[in-house]
């Protein structure tokens, strides 16, 4: 009796196990979690910058012989192209002459960035006490004034455009030289709007 009660003490347990009575053992399985891809960034030395297209004008596309005729009377103006002219970057230059008369020229040039500091930056040339500031509804400032002993300036600002008008007021005595340079700029700013 005794040794059929340790034969089921000892033998039963191990017979439970191996028939799949038992609970079987507990297999913990690895936690695998996603790790999120980054998200690749753009190399900033690989970044090219693709320029707006430029969109450019001379002074002879604004402005025209016969504008000038219309306004001083003058028949015998001539272009020239002139050395500051810069158009492909924003800074057109031109100017108009006689072969008859040298004094009757009429320069012209636009700056179609950076008008406020290109205005000071003419005016800081003119002869003491001669500025006269002029108001329009074409531009937001504009100033006339003398620069040395024969030449006058008009120059004004109309957004971030900075336009310029040079002449001899001794040229065209029968003009108010003031009103002279307005009626030029007035012209010049109304052309190069439609470009």
């Amino acid at each position: 009796m005794k040794i059929k009660f340790v034969v089921t003490y000892f033998i039963l347990p191990i017979l439970i196990g191996l028939t799949g009575c038992a609970n079987p053992p507990v297999t913990t399985l690895p936690v695998v979690t996603s790790i999120p891809t980054p998200t690749p960034q753009p190399d900033p030395t690989d970044i090219t910058e693709k320029p707006e297209p430029v969109i450019y004008w001379h002074i002879s596309d604004v402005v025209s012989t016969e504008d000038l005729t219309t306004i001083t009377g003058y028949s015998d103006y001539q272009y020239i192209d002139s050395d500051y002219d810069d158009a492909e970057h924003g800074e057109p230059a031109g100017q108009f002459w006689s072969v008859y008369t040298a004094t009757v020229e009429i320069k012209f040039r636009a700056h179609l960035y950076g008008g406020t500091e290109k205005l000071e930056d003419y005016r800081t040339a003119a002869n003491p006490g001669s500025l006269v500031w002029v108001e329009s509804p074409l531009w937001d400032s504009g100033c006339y004034y003398r620069i040395g002993e024969w030449d006058a300036d008009f120059v004004v600002v109309r957004g971030d455009a900075c336009y310029y008008v040079g002449f001899v007021p001794s040229a065209y005595p029968e003009f108010d030289p003031v009103e002279l340079g307005k009626s030029l700029m007035t012209m010049f700013v109304k052309n190069s709007s439609n470009k």
